[in-house]
């Protein structure tokens, strides 16, 4: 009997050590050379040159709604005359940031020219997990990289 109770107890143990989540920060990370804040969303994010392009790490945070779901990123480089130098798109994980969760992220835009970028421009777009799934709310800004 004791034995029996000793297995579901470890078995239990063994699952709740498997269902570990991502713990996202609290606050927007330190460590960001750039930060943005719209109506509806907190963007904390960094440029780092790399072979092939730019990499662009960050952080975004729901600072609006209950919950969002579905949100894509799309960040452009931008030249001195305004003219796009690369793009990329990222998807965030987890699929729904509920109010005041932050969800890192990561663009690797390829950039083929040696042109540094003056600018980034970030699309956003996302779902109110409240209503309906045919609804898409849109939203951009043009941020300075200098």
């Amino acid at each position: 009997m004791i034995f029996k109770k000793m297995v579901c107890l470890g078995a239990a143990l063994s699952l709740l050590a498997c269902c570990h989540a991502y713990v996202p920060p609290q606050s927007l990370p330190e460590n960001c050379t750039f930060n943005h804040a719209t109506f509806d969303l907190r963007f904390c994010w960094k440029v780092v040159r790399g072979p092939g392009g730019f990499t662009v790490p960050g952080y975004v945070t729901n600072s609006r709604y209950d919950a969002i779901s579905g949100l894509e990123l799309t960040a452009t480089l931008l030249d001195d005359q305004g003219k796009p130098l690369g793009e990329a798109s990222y998807f965030v994980i987890p699929p729904q940031l509920q109010i005041d969760e932050t969800s890192p992220f990561t663009l690797v835009i390829p950039v083929t020219s040696a042109a540094r970028p003056a600018q980034i421009k970030f699309l956003y777009r996302y779902r109110l997990a409240e209503r309906a799934a045919d609804q898409t709310n849109y939203n951009s800004f043009v941020t300075d990289l200098r």
